[in-house]
């Protein structure tokens, strides 16, 4: 279950780093940061998110990459906060 929910947060963190560049593109970068609870921004940091220190996509902080089946049956890799095939 533990592995589960840090899959589904490290997800969210890829998913909310995302729309944080689309703000930081239109200089709104630290109002997005301001918005995000100080839990939320802890939970996120264990799961790469960089918040206003890069506007990299985020990675996971595990080294294993977080992988998952598509509903086809392909294996998935989430890359730049992006679901690609495993090649």
């Amino acid at each position: 279950m533990t592995g589960a929910i840090d899959n589904v947060t490290g997800l969210m963190a890829g998913r909310l780093n995302s729309v944080r560049n689309r703000f930081a593109q239109n200089k709104l970068g630290a109002t997005f940061d301001n918005m995000l609870l100080p839990e939320t921004k802890a939970a996120l940091a264990a799961h790469g998110y960089t918040g206003g220190a890069s506007s990299a996509p985020a990675q996971p902080a595990a080294a294993a990459p977080v992988t998952a089946t598509g509903p086809n049956g392909a294996k998935l890799i989430l890359q730049n906060g992006q679901w690609v095939p495993v090649k």
